[in-house]
C-alpha cells in the first residue's frame, strides 16, 4: 500500500502480493482481517488513513511523509537547482535523493500465513 500511496490498491494485486499464485481460500477476508489490525495499529478507527474504496484499499500519507516522495521532491529540486545555474547545489540534493536509498526498493518480500488460521 505503501508503495502505491493514495492510490487505490485491488483486493486482486494485495491477494496476489501477499500469496502468489497460491492464495488461501479465505483471503478476502484475511486482506479485511489485515486492514482492520492496521487500522488498529495506526489508531484509525474512522478509517481517514486507510480507506476501503472499490475495488480495494487505499492508504492515504502526505508523499513527503514516506521516503518515496521526499526522494521525489529532492530529485525536482535538484533539477531545479542546476537548470538555475546552481551546479553545487543540485549535487547536495541528487546526494540527498539517493541517500533516501539504503537497498533495492521491495528487495525483502514479507511472508504472510498460507493457511486459513
Amino acid at each position: 500500500l505503501l508503495l502505491k500511496a493514495n492510490q487505490v490498491v485491488s483486493l486482486e494485486q494485495l491477494i496476489t502480493e501477499l500469496w502468489d499464485d497460491h492464495p488461501p481460500t479465505s483471503a478476502s477476508n484475511l486482506v479485511a482481517g489485515y486492514a482492520w489490525r492496521l487500522r488498529r495499529a495506526l489508531d484509525d478507527r474512522d478509517g481517514e488513513f486507510l480507506t476501503t474504496r472499490s475495488p480495494g484499499y487505499r492508504l492515504v500519507v502526505a508523499a513527503e511523509s514516506i521516503d518515496i516522495g521526499e526522494c521525489k521532491r529532492l530529485v525536482r529540486q535538484a533539477h531545479a537547482d542546476l537548470a538555475a545555474g546552481l551546479p553545487e547545489a543540485a549535487v547536495e540534493g541528487f546526494d540527498a535523493a539517493l541517500a533516501r536509498w539504503r537497498r533495492r526498493p521491495a528487495s525483502r518480500r514479507p511472508t504472510y500465513p498460507a493457511s486459513d488460521s
